[in-house]
């Protein structure tokens, strides 16, 4: 999957950019209140962990107007990176996403570990990534 991911701040990256990290691919969309919702969780999980090799990207799904992705990140406060995916190449990289929220975590190997869709909450998550990072290091 070598996806280039267009960040609302210009830059651009793609998934091999993360090797060696875990990563958190969230499909989310401005018009999704359950999206919207989890922000904060992923915010507080992408500052607290950043430093120990885990990072979060936002995606906004492809009909989502540019301008709302913006204003939402501005408006909450959000810490971690967001992407555009204006012509949906991530969306379908990723295998057509059709439920939202929908995120995926990546091991260092750049290997999905799992699929989740619906609300992540930071509890939950932080003990599944635990988990999983155990695995992996039994696994290597």
């Amino acid at each position: 999957m070598n996806t280039v991911f267009s960040f609302i701040d210009g830059q651009k990256k793609t998934l091999k950019d993360y090797t060696g990290q875990w990563l958190l691919v969230n499909f989310w969309s401005v018009s999704c209140p359950p999206c919207v919702e989890e922000m904060p969780d992923l915010s507080r999980l992408h500052s607290e962990l950043n430093n120990e090799g885990f990072n979060v990207i936002g995606i906004a799904m492809p009909f989502d107007p540019p301008d709302m992705v913006v204003q939402t990140r501005q408006h909450k406060q959000l810490s971690y990176p967001i992407a555009i995916d204006i012509k949906g190449e991530a969306n379908n990289a990723f295998g057509k996403i059709q439920v939202i929220p929908t995120s995926f975590l990546i091991n260092p190997d750049g290997r999905v570990a799992r699929k989740y869709t619906g609300v992540i909450s930071y509890d939950g998550f932080k003990k599944e990534l635990s988990q999983q990072q155990s695995v992996y290091k039994k696994g290597s």
